[in-house]
């Protein structure tokens, strides 16, 4: 005969452990925030030809679907960490704390990151370049 392993039962993520998660792409979101803010800033837009302007809008779109990516799914996951049970009123207010400064961070990453692309789709059809 054999003998049957019985493997240690998991532990669940809690509540607290999904806000925690929640909270590190809150911070990752900052990152993310700022790279979408460099992605699109031109100093000297005359500077480069067109053909630098159209390889740069995939790398922009890129930009905007990572940047606009890591603060919704912050959001999705502090939200529901205030419904895990066991439920806690500290933990509910700060999810949704942290849930309503996400939805503003994925908002401002879209507007950073479409203007982002806006900019260099004008500048690849408006601009003649040094380069």
């Amino acid at each position: 005969m054999t003998a049957v392993e019985v493997s240690p039962r998991r532990r669940r993520v809690t509540g607290g452990g999904w806000l925690g998660i929640g909270f590190g792409l809150l911070v990752l979101t900052v990152f993310t925030t700022s790279w979408a803010w460099w992605a699109g800033f031109d100093l000297w837009p005359d500077r480069h030809s067109a053909a630098y302007y159209r390889n740069q809008i995939p790398f922009r779109q890129t930009v905007l679907v990572v940047s606009v990516t890591v603060p919704a799914l912050a959001a999705l996951i502090s939200g529901y960490s205030v419904f895990a049970r066991p439920r806690s009123v500290l933990r509910g207010v700060t999810g949704s704390v942290v849930v309503v400064i996400c939805l503003a961070a994925t908002v401002l990453c879209w507007l950073l990151g479409t203007e982002a692309v806006r900019r260099a789709t004008h500048w690849a059809e408006h601009t003649t370049g040094q380069w």
